[in-house]
């Protein structure tokens, strides 16, 4: 039996609330984010919605290569001390989605 690995994509909506603090959490992201093998897919501040109602906001899309990238960035210390600016200068409603495959494809 082949063991498939799926990989784990969060999916972030972000009102930001205060520029400047918010600044302190992108400073120090991409360094929380590269020991996990996370990568930034899209990052939009102004997404067009097709259905539905949505708040403005920033939408980012990351990908991570499984589930357990994503739990060890998420509970990393790097993560969790710059995760406060993220808490003080914005509302975020953060989803985890796993990935899959379709067979033959």
């Amino acid at each position: 039996m082949e063991i498939i690995i799926m990989t784990v994509y969060l999916v972030g909506h972000i009102q930001i609330t205060d520029p400047a603090r918010y600044h302190d959490y992108e400073a120090g992201f991409l360094d929380a984010l590269a020991p996990f093998k996370g990568t930034i897919l899209a990052a939009d501040d102004a997404p067009k919605i097709l259905e539905g109602e949505a708040q403005k906001g920033r939408v980012v899309i990351l990908s991570f290569p499984n589930q357990k990238a994503q739990e060890g960035w998420y509970a990393s210390d790097a993560y969790q001390t710059i995760m406060v600016a993220r808490h003080e200068a914005a509302n975020s409603q953060i989803m985890a989605v796993q990935g899959f495959e379709i067979p033959g494809q």
